[in-house]
């Protein structure tokens, strides 16, 4: 609990809109030790809700009526009701878009920035950087760097430099 509370994270509300951070804060001189937000919504019977596709991957176990897998709910309209979340745009739904024999669910993207006891990786979509126990490497379209124990390798994609 004493861990917990040193973090700082900031959720806003602007009318009915809820925006969530994707990142949380540590106190000062907190040490890393797999800390995780997770952020509970509770709708009243008869509000509706849309998640907004920047969810998609982030929503994690949300009850709703018809067993709609989380990353299918985005980008819909549910109602909440007495039963639980009632899609109430999904008439005339394609198929293709729901998992209907409930096999495994899709695959959620690569969160941009991931820290394990693995070291810490951070995903964009010109380049990627891994630090961890062998040292950093940083890999993007125009080249990669590579420090560890030998020292600092660089490759370009560019030879004319």
């Amino acid at each position: 609990m004493e861990r917990a509370k040193r973090i700082n994270y900031s959720i806003t509300q602007v009318d009915s809109l809820i925006k969530l951070n994707a990142l949380f804060n540590l106190e000062e001189g907190e040490k890393l030790r797999d800390q995780e937000v997770i952020v509970q919504i509770k709708v009243p019977k008869g509000v509706v809700v849309r998640f907004d596709k920047s969810l998609l991957g982030y929503l994690s176990d949300v009850d709703n009526v018809s067993n709609t897998w989380d990353n299918n709910m985005v980008g819909r309209r549910w109602q909440m009701t007495t039963a639980g979340l009632k899609c109430i745009d999904c008439e005339g739904l394609d198929l293709s878009d729901v998992d209907e024999d409930f096999g495994t669910p899709p695959v959620p993207p690569t969160p941009p920035v991931m820290i394990n006891n693995n070291g810490i990786s951070i995903n964009d979509k010109d380049a990627n950087v891994k630090v961890d126990k062998s040292g950093i490497n940083i890999k993007s379209k125009d080249g990669n760097v590579k420090i560890d124990e030998t020292g600092i390798n660089i490759n370009t994609k560019d030879k004319a430099q």
